[in-house]
């Protein structure tokens, strides 16, 4: 993330979550093929009300994406960092799921061929789930937070829920455990971000990423 987003975590206490159509990625919430035809059978190839559902459902839930890696990623560094001054922030599911309300829940994305492989179920979520094998490098974790649900955490997500997304309040010393600097960071960066994570209250420690670390011959 870039340093306005970190700052915006440990100021609002909350966690961001994108709203599915502004993640970027043209196919989010599609079908593969197999099951886009054997509905188009079933439903006499005229019916659009199921694909009129997938599209409603993309602005009807939120997604928290994480990189599931028990080591840094040099590619996600430069894939998804917009410049040398970034941040990455290390939790694992167990203390974040002890935390979130029952409403958000979780699970790995799977990557298929989506001119070969089908759907493991007809849940309504599982087009949510799965991401072409291209993306196969990101090893992402999602979290969702899905404004269809029942109950009272489901009509706070409604409340919260914007044009782009929610941010849902989140205390981040109760789930960071670490910070990582951009290993291609000047140290004056890795200096200001430690400030401004003491200044926001945060006690993880604020390492520079090792990535970047001179070779030894």
């Amino acid at each position: 993330m870039d340093t306005s987003k970190f700052l915006s975590m440990l100021q609002t206490k909350s966690l961001w979550f994108s709203r599915a159509d502004c993640l970027g990625d043209p196919l989010e919430g599609s079908v593969p093929r197999i099951r886009y035809e054997a509905e188009l059978v079933d439903r006499g190839g005229d019916d659009n009300q199921i694909s009129d559902w997938r599209r409603a459902m993309l602005t009807k839930t939120h997604i928290s994406c994480w990189h599931a890696n028990d080591d840094e990623s040099f590619a996600m560094w430069r894939l998804y960092a917009k410049s040398d001054e970034a941040i990455a922030i290390r939790t694992d599911y167990a203390k974040i799921n002890k935390i979130l309300s029952p409403t958000i829940f979780g699970g790995l994305v799977r990557y298929i061929d989506y001119d070969r492989d089908d759907l493991p179920s007809l849940n309504i979520l599982q087009p949510l789930i799965h991401k072409r094998r291209s993306f196969e490098h990101e090893r992402e974790f999602r979290l969702f937070a899905w404004e269809l649900g029942a109950g009272p955490e489901a009509e706070e997500i409604r409340g919260r829920a914007s044009a782009t997304g929610l941010a849902w309040p989140l205390e981040p010393n109760a789930y960071i455990d670490a910070v990582y600097v951009s290993p291609w960071a000047p140290k004056w960066f890795h200096s200001v971000i430690q400030q401004s994570a003491r200044d926001g209250g945060l006690t993880c420690p604020v390492l520079q990423s090792g990535l970047n670390t001179a070779a030894l011959y």
